[in-house]
């Protein structure tokens, strides 16, 4: 339950102890705060009419009803206090007296953030942020535009409801083009040289640190790219002395030995809400990345919304994040060379979820470098319609592993890739991929299950595919074609005995379209060749109106008699009969009449009865029902 702050009293009813602890009440942001005659708490129409008057010295308490006129939402409640002039919680009236805001949780209006648009509000926001106490909640109100001309600063664990009101940036300059930075506070960095093995926590390294503290840990340099660090993660001492410190994870692998620092973590940021963010900036300033977010753990975004943006949010050297509902116009601006929705360095264990993001100008990006581990991706719909210059929709390299997209639409005006991916192990899959245009490239090797709108073809199912396995002999001046499946290809590996004077190996379709993977074989070694699993434009063999597949190889005189070859091939059945759907050899097809069918004796084929035109998600839910036959019977 979100805590508010009961502000004024209702109907006249009397006021409660001030000393005693507030009651827990929704808070009514635009409550005019007041007070009846003869009552021992004053009030004053704003914050600058309280400070021009001369208060009883008995008065502990007084009153605001708004901060700059009655009604403006900045109402509060303040308590005399000692002075403090920096405090910006606190300030004086003409009697020399001090006024303390009570409460946890606040309103940007009660520090004059008035949201017209035009007024920059920035100090009045950053203000109202830096009183608030951990773990309580700061509100901006609802149907407002809060102009700032340079980033805001949030620090501490406080969290924001932005109330669906937009924060309008207004500067150019780096780094004051970003809207928020949302960073925990970094002590003095400590090098060192170990050489350090995979399931290791503690490290020999003189330091200060003590049980309970929160460091930043780099380890290593990044194999693939010197700026960057090759294991970064805020984590918790759990033991320290002062030659070595034990933190509470451990190294998921061996690390160089050089390049090691840490950074005690001075203020944490961590476990709040950040949500109901709007954001857009004044037309003709170059924004940066919009949300930078780094070195904190266990916070939520949700209900993030760019009317435009360059980067959206940006993730780095952070862990245990959850981002929900985006949603994103994409452009680029400057000199930068794309958009993107989100990008992460050094992130783990990251859910994402909700996201849809346009762009007509090289947007719509995901971008994971430098070892981002466990990112998952759910339910995505991305549409970029710039047919000039469109990029991959995903970017996966820099030693990034298990990133996850689950439920994910792309339209491109240019074809284009779908994933760039480089830097081992750079490891990533795709579930329920779901194409709008037709793509240059994808990976089907990557990919669980898919559906290709423009060449009309469903969704695979992710256990959907058939395995099939050739074997035979070859020997000199010969030509064979061996058919390895009818379908959409995901992966193929070839093992040939000999290459000696194997003049050539081509993959086949069954519109005649070949290409040659001769030179990814080796004798007497299994394969996998990366053709295999191509799909898209520059993928003809894999086109699903030629679905038919086969590997075709050739011999010269010196190539040795009887020698072994053997293919398997994994594909997604797929028939060149619109009738019918291929579900692999041997397999009995299910017939259907009207809504039912049954299992007959052994054609490998759904056949369609009463559907001259049987769209491809019927022959879909026909292969899921005779699969679930299937592995009833098989167990």
């Amino acid at each position: 339950m979100e805590r508010r702050l009961f502000l004024g009293l209702l109907s006249g009813a009397a006021l409660p102890n001030p000393n005693a602890a507030q009651p827990v009440s929704e808070m009514r942001h635009d409550l005019s705060v007041r007070t009846t005659a003869g009552a021992q708490t004053p009030s004053f129409v704003s914050q600058a009419a309280a400070a021009a008057a001369t208060i009883a010295a008995a008065v502990t308490y007084i009153r605001t009803e708004g901060y700059k006129t009655a009604g403006d939402g900045g109402g509060a409640l303040y308590k005399k206090v000692e002075a403090d002039p920096l405090s910006k919680r606190k300030f004086s009236s003409a009697d020399g007296a001090w006024w303390e805001i009570i409460g946890s949780d606040f309103n940007v209006t009660q520090f004059g953030a008035l949201g017209d648009g035009e007024t920059d509000d920035r100090a009045a926001i950053q203000a109202a942020y830096d009183t608030v106490p951990v773990g309580g909640w700061l509100y901006f109100g609802k149907d407002k535009n809060y102009r700032i001309n340079s980033k805001l600063t949030f620090n501490r664990s406080v969290n924001v409801d932005f109330g669906g009101s937009t924060v309008t940036l207004n500067n150019s300059l780096f780094p004051n083009n970003r809207h928020f930075d949302l960073l925990s506070t970094l002590g003095t960095q400590v090098n060192w040289t170990e050489t350090i093995g995979a399931g290791v926590r503690t490290f020999t390294v003189t330091n200060n640190l003590a049980v309970g503290d929160d460091v930043l840990l780099r380890l290593g340099t990044d194999p693939y790219d010197f700026h960057e660090g090759h294991y970064i993660r805020v984590c918790k001492v759990t033991a320290a002395s002062p030659t070595e410190f034990t933190v509470d994870v451990v190294t998921p692998y061996q690390i160089n030995g050089t390049g090691h620092s840490f950074r005690p973590v001075i203020v944490a940021v961590c476990g709040i809400t950040i949500k109901n963010l709007v954001i857009d900036y004044v037309a003709l300033t170059t924004p940066d990345v919009h949300c930078w977010v780094g070195y904190v753990h266990d916070c939520i975004f949700d209900n993030i919304r760019a009317v435009k943006g360059r980067i959206i949010i940006n993730f780095f050297n952070s862990y245990n994040l959850i981002a929900r509902n985006v949603n994103a116009f994409v452009e680029r601006k400057g000199t930068s060379s794309h958009g993107r929705l989100f990008t992460g360095w050094q992130i783990e264990n990251i859910l994402i979820e909700n996201v849809n993001g346009t762009s007509d100008d090289r947007g719509s990006w995901f971008f994971w470098e430098n070892w981002c581990r466990g990112v998952k991706i759910i339910n995505t719909v991305v549409h970029d319609s710039d047919n000039v210059t469109s990029q991959p929709i995903i970017h996966v390299s820099g030693g990034s592993y298990d990133v996850e997209f689950d439920g994910l639409t792309v339209y491109m005006g240019k074809a284009n890739d779908i994933v760039n991916s480089g830097g081992t192990p750079s490891d990533y899959r795709i579930k329920r991929l779901r194409m709008l245009s037709r793509p240059t490239f994808v990976d089907l090797s990557r990919v669980e299950s898919f559906a290709d709108v423009v060449a009309g073809v469903s969704f695979m199912a992710p256990n959907g595919s058939v395995r099939n396995s050739v074997k035979g002999m070859i020997g000199p001046n010969a030509s064979r074609s061996v058919s390895i499946g009818n379908g959409v290809l995901r992966r193929l590996w070839i093992y040939v005995e000999s290459m000696a004077d194997l003049t050539n190996v081509y993959l086949v379709d069954s519109g005649a379209v070949s290409v040659s993977v001769l030179s990814d074989l080796g004798a007497g070694q299994w394969k996998e060749i990366g053709a295999g699993s191509s799909y898209g434009i520059l993928s003809g063999r894999n086109d699903p109106t030629n679905p038919g597949k086969s590997i075709h190889l050739d011999t010269g005189a010196s190539f040795p008699a009887n020698q072994k070859y053997s293919i398997v091939a994994e594909y997604w059945p797929i028939s060149d009969d619109a009738a019918t759907f291929q579900i692999g050899l041997g397999v009995a097809p299910l017939t259907v009449a009207a809504a039912t069918g049954t299992l007959p004796t052994a054609s490998g084929r759904v056949t369609i009865a009463n559907a001259a035109s049987p769209t491809v998600v019927e022959l879909l839910e026909y292969c899921r029902e005779l699969e679930a036959r299937l592995n009833t019977q098989r167990s």
